[in-house]
Order: C-alpha cells, then structure tokens, then sequence
C-alpha cells in the first residue's frame, strides 16, 4: 500500500477507480482521436501510444500514421468528453510534475 487511508477515503478511491475502469472499458471508437485517448488511457504514454498504433496497424484502419506531435495535438485539445478530460488532465499533471522536478 502507497499510504494508509481511513476507511472513507479509501471507499471514495475505490468508487473513482471503479469509475475510471468502467470510462475506459465502455469508450466507444470511432475516429482516430478517440482511439489515441483511449490508447493513452491504457498506457499513459506517448511513445506507448505510438508503439501500440504500429502494433494495431492504424495506418490501414484510419488511413494516417500516428506521430507524437498528433498525440500531443489531441491531448492539448479542448476535451470533448469524460475520458478524454481526464487523460488531458493526467497528461497536464504529469508534464507539470517533470518540468518541476527538472529544475532541481
């Protein structure tokens, strides 16, 4: 365990993993955005989302290859749903956090 909670505050963290698991699960694809957000949930990588597009080929099935500035583009976007609000927000996080700790 990372950090001991209360019982509350872990029931709480549950419910929102519970959550976030069944966001990812149920997001529906339909267009090469929402396969990148979906991809970037499930790795909350870049080069993961990068690696797994040439694994599953998505040149052939959206007809584009998907490059890191692409990403990029889609996560700085205005979010246009839940799933991809929160990923946008992980990934707004996560680069404040290693600009911060780079400074060190």
């Amino acid at each position: 365990m990372k950090r001991f909670l209360t019982l509350e505050k872990a029931e709480k963290e549950v419910a929102l993993l519970n959550e976030y698991i069944s966001l990812v699960n149920n997001y529906k694809v339909h267009d090469v955005n929402h396969w990148i957000i979906k991809n970037y949930a499930l790795t909350n990588s870049i080069a993961g989302v990068i690696k797994k597009s040439l694994k599953d080929n998505t040149l052939e099935t959206y007809n584009t290859i998907i490059t890191r500035e692409m990403v990029l583009e889609v996560l700085r976007a205005k979010p246009h749903d839940d799933l991809h609000k929160v990923v946008s927000n992980g990934y707004f996080k996560k680069i404040k956090k290693n600009k911060s700790t780079s400074s060190i």
